[in-house]
């Protein structure tokens, strides 16, 4: 009985439960940083403790986990503000010979034997290659010159011949409709398209891409 009472009032007081720290914003806006975590990349939230936090469940984490320097300043995006992955890291992820976060200068460089295209304000580096004995053109977008996104298009499969082949690579996608199919790897959103004369995959980087998506956009309102 004793024990009872006990709990009922550290529950009424407030005690019974730590409270959970709330996120840090700065001018209203989070803050994150890429972390690794055994499922994969996610961009941490910072905490008003100072702690980082699960963006899922907002358990704390592990600073070893960040693949970013928090002392760094952050980039400020639109709607938060990101730390960007340290200039040592490089994604295992990628495309043929390309990986995540790698300058402009070494994925030219890693390319080896391509046809170099023309590029737009949105992309930085295009080339038409082939990929298992296909041709592709394939565009890359780079968030403060790291590889953040590209886009391939594949020019000689039909949609559902794709999704087939992703399929048997990737398992069932994640999400899918008609006209999209959405897989999640380790470090990878990868987006099948029939949205075109052939289909296209978007593929973005967990750790870059919305640095990247923002400065596209900065891009784009500029031009216009």
């Amino acid at each position: 009985m004793r024990a009872a009472v006990i709990l009922l009032f550290a529950a009424a007081t407030g005690f019974a439960q730590p409270a959970q720290p709330r996120p840090l914003l700065i001018d209203g806006k989070a803050v994150r940083a890429p972390a690794l975590l055994e499922r994969g990349i996610v961009l941490a939230t910072r905490a008003e403790d100072g702690t980082w936090r699960d963006p899922d469940d907002f358990t704390a984490l592990d600073r070893s986990t960040l693949i970013a320097e928090p002392k760094s300043k952050p980039i400020k995006l639109r709607k938060e503000w990101i730390h960007l992955a340290n200039a040592t890291y490089r994604g295992k992820e990628g495309f043929e010979s390309l990986r995540w976060g790698m300058t402009k200068a070494e994925a030219t460089r890693a390319l080896g034997d391509v046809t170099f295209v023309p590029t737009t304000p949105m992309m930085q580096l295009a080339f038409r290659t082939t990929s298992e004995g296909r041709t592709v053109t394939v565009q890359c977008t780079f968030a403060s010159d790291r590889l953040a996104m590209m886009s391939v298009h594949l020019e000689e499969m039909t949609f559902d011949a794709a999704s087939a082949l992703y399929r048997t690579r990737l398992g069932s996608p994640f999400s899918e409709t008609d006209t999209r199919r959405l897989w999640l790897t380790h470090e990878t959103e990868i987006v099948l398209n029939d949205e075109d004369k052939f289909p296209f995959l978007i593929l973005l980087s967990k750790a870059f891409s919305r640095i990247a998506a923002d400065q596209m956009m900065n891009r784009g309102q500029r031009a216009h």
